[in-house]
């Protein structure tokens, strides 16, 4: 495909005054906040089946490292399948959990195909298919076979999760205003909480019978996405998604959709138009250029980021949540489960204003020493019981609350913001779903070596000073590599890996729509018109 063909658009009316003598408007908040709502629910979903096993796993002592299988020892609130005698073991339960990450592996690896060809809405709709599947097919594991289905199911609700984890970031980082963009994606960190405290709330309220619960919890979990899978159909098509099909007028339509009345749209779009000619300029993108060049310092900034993001632990301090205050002696381990995930969400809400007020970096930075201060306080405490002396049961409320928080208040948010930021266009596709699959099998394995760490002699006091020791390395990490995106368009944070042809970065200063209309027909017409800017 030629740039002509997907640039071909018609250019702004040359009688136009630049912006120095008009101003475009307000894009306002109420309308992109309103599609970002609906949108994030698919979010929530993602967050309800990560929770789903937190309410079926009993909280037992952390120090506890055997199982037993099919004799029904030290299996507390595990599901007991129908058709089977005893509930199943803690080392199937673990693979059970773990496998919604690998399911989203694949989910993140489908999702760049669909949302190129058919655009982000009808990927966020595909992706609601898959989570319903799965937990109808959860919901009726029965018989001999019950933990194959078991397992099928969280995988198919896995799938869902990978293809909306990059579908909904990129679609609300398209159609967001540059000033409350990381507000937005913060909206989907949040709604992505409430869908952990859902899940959480969930397994508290209903009966806490291990040959129910699983079935229940996962009844509840298709309602959403049922709801989704008709609400998605009246929210506006990505506006940079048409102009890559060359659709410059319905653009034009979603994005007046999307700004308020009264908002001069021809700018915006102008700017998107250029970012799309200099890709399609450069030709599709290839594997030697994924994995070269200013794309290559970006892949390795957030992969490195989202490693660190799974190792500082905290994912296993929400599964593990229960167990930990029950080692603590805390009395009602579930409840105070529900209290931390409460904490998670108001952390998160306080976060929103922050990251476009204060700048990723710094939140960054209050995260991550933020969670090294308390996971040594949270090692100090269990080494005390593994010393058989009775700890501080608030220091361990502390503790697990200073992590949760730490964590909601940049480092669970941030990444997955600048996925969305700080790839250039032609490679965003293919970057994102590198840098998810990253992600999520470096949750597979935190996952599924947690109990083991527990388990060697590092044991529980061990593996949490571990993790404090990640999250201070991490500190290094965030000043070396992650660069500071707050108040900037996508399209100038591409500017500043790649010079446009006027030798610039960013777009003309002066008059500007002018020197962007240069900048756009030399990149059409591979002609170099008489310079029209000052």
């Amino acid at each position: 495909m030629s740039p002509m063909e997907v640039a071909d658009v018609p250019l702004l009316d040359e009688s136009e005054p630049p912006p120095q003598a008009r101003d475009r408007g307000d894009a306002g908040t109420r309308k992109p906040l309103t599609i970002t709502l609906i949108c994030s629910l698919a979010a929530l979903t993602g967050g309800y089946t990560l929770g789903y096993t937190s309410p079926l796993h009993a909280p037992a002592s952390m120090h506890v490292c055997t199982s037993v299988r099919g004799n029904g020892t030290d299996t507390g609130t595990l599901p007991i399948l129908p058709g089977h005698e005893h509930a199943v073991d803690e080392e199937a339960w673990s693979t059970f959990g773990a496998l919604v990450n690998l399911g989203a592996l694949i989910g993140a690896i489908v999702s760049t195909p669909i949302m190129t060809r058919w655009g982000r809405r009808a990927t966020m709709i595909a992706g609601q298919i898959p989570i319903i599947a799965g937990y109808w097919i959860i919901y009726g594991a029965a018989g001999d076979n019950a933990l194959i289905w078991l397992d099928v199911g969280r995988v198919l609700t896995g799938v869902a999760l990978g293809i909306n984890s990059i579908s909904v970031p990129i679609y609300v980082s398209e159609i967001a205003p540059p000033k409350i963009r990381g507000a937005l994606g913060t909206v989907v960190q949040l709604t992505f909480v409430l869908g952990v405290l859902m899940a959480y709330v969930a397994g508290y309220l209903l009966p806490q019978r291990g040959e129910t619960l699983y079935r229940d919890l996962a009844w509840v979990g298709t309602i959403i996405p049922t709801v989704l899978l008709f609400a998605l159909w009246c929210v506006p098509l990505s506006p940079r998604w048409l102009l890559t099909k060359g659709r410059a007028t319905d653009a034009r339509t979603a994005l007046s959709s999307l700004r308020e009345s009264g908002y001069d749209v021809d700018d915006e779009i102008l700017e998107v138009q250029i970012s799309i000619a200099r890709a399609n300029a450069e030709g599709k993108a290839s594997i030697a250029e994924l994995f070269s060049g200013p794309t290559l310092k970006a892949l390795l900034m957030l992969g490195g980021l989202m490693v660190y993001q799974e190792f500082t632990g905290e994912m296993v301090v929400i599964y593990y949540s229960g167990k930990i205050f029950a080692t603590a002696g805390i009395e009602n381990a579930s409840l105070a489960a529900v209290f931390v995930s409460i904490v998670q969400v108001v952390v998160t809400i306080f976060s929103i204003p922050l990251i476009d007020r204060v700048g990723r970096k710094p939140l960054l930075y209050a995260a991550t020493i933020g969670m090294f201060i308390m996971f040594m306080l949270l090692g100090a405490i269990m080494a005390e019981h593994e010393e058989g002396r009775s700890g501080n049961k608030s220091l361990a409320i502390v503790a697990v609350v200073g992590v949760v928080g730490s964590y909601s208040i940049g480092l669970g948010s941030i990444p997955w913001l600048l996925m969305s930021e700080v790839f250039l266009l032609k490679y965003r596709g293919p970057a994102s779903t590198l840098i998810t699959v990253i992600n999520y099998a470096a949750t597979f394995v935190v996952t599924k070596t947690f109990h083991k760490m527990l388990c060697s002699p590092m044991e529980s006091s061990g593996t949490f000073w571990f993790y404090g020791g990640v999250c201070l390395a991490g500190v290094a990490f965030i000043k070396l590599f992650v660069p500071e995106t707050k108040g900037k368009t996508l399209e100038e944070i591409e500017a500043f890996f790649t010079p446009g042809p006027t030798g610039q970065r960013g777009l003309p200063h002066g008059s500007y729509r002018d020197g962007a209309r240069f900048e756009l027909m030399t990149l059409q017409t591979n002609e170099k018109p008489e310079p029209i800017y000052e």
